[in-house]
């Protein structure tokens, strides 16, 4: 199982050939990585705001109410 180099005309790497094996394995662990951290489950949870400050204050008086 070796990963194969293609170089162009100036001796640059360009692309790899890597088994099958190697590859399955790689994706296996991306896809793993990529669940951890999967935010779509939480979108509308939280909202981007320019005054920090305020957004703060007003999650607070939302605990607070509780």
């Amino acid at each position: 199982m070796n990963i194969e180099y293609i170089y162009d005309e100036k001796g640059r790497k360009k692309s790899v050939i890597v088994p099958l094996e190697i590859w399955e394995e790689l994706m296996k662990k991306r896809n793993a990585i990529k669940k951890k951290r999967d935010v779509k489950k939480y979108r509308g949870i939280v909202k981007a705001t320019e005054d920090i400050e305020k957004e703060i204050e007003e999650l607070r008086d939302e605990w607070e109410r509780i």
